[in-house]
């Protein structure tokens, strides 16, 4: 069953689950570089904390390790699939106020055909006219949730998972 990213008693959610959906993407896909970098850093992230008592790695340490493997992420994925770079850049581009998920494609003028791209890497899912990004790639790219939507995020990886 695991133990939760939290007190026991918390509303926290499993650490084995929060890991899995904060690394996968839409493609239910999940990268064993990713999860060796989140255990590095969640390692040196302890190395400044206070031991938790039942614990290798404190929740808090296991949380904050997510933001440089999202940036990580951005950084290498560009070199692999090259169509993403300039829709990387373009995305970061946008003006802070407008960076919230979910999205409309006309807001931040993506193409039919940079909109598919995201689609079949798995960057981005659709669902009632909106988009939708996986955790790890929304950190870096600096985008903030809209009230709620993190529910909707993790119900779209679930789907994703049991395709």
């Amino acid at each position: 069953m695991g133990v939760k990213l939290g007190r026991l008693n918390s509303r926290e959610a499993f650490s084995a689950n929060w890991v899995i959906a904060a690394l996968s993407d839409f493609n239910g896909q999940l990268q064993a570089r990713d999860f060796v970098r989140l255990i590095h850093y969640a390692a040196q992230n302890a190395l400044n904390l206070v031991p938790y008592p039942d614990r290798l790695l404190p929740p808090s340490a296991i949380k904050n390790a997510l933001d440089p493997c999202s940036s990580k992420k951005i950084e290498e994925t560009p070199n692999e699939i090259s169509a993403l770079k300039e829709i990387f850049k373009k995305l970061k581009n946008v003006p802070q106020e407008l960076k919230q998920v979910p999205f409309d494609r006309n807001e931040y003028e993506l193409t039919s055909m940079e909109i598919d791209i995201m689609t079949q890497t798995g960057i981005i899912k659709e669902y009632n006219g909106k988009y939708y990004f996986p955790e790890i790639i929304r950190r870096d790219l600096g985008f903030t949730l809209a009230t709620h939507v993190r529910q909707k995020v993790l119900t779209l990886l679930k789907r994703a998972m049991n395709k």
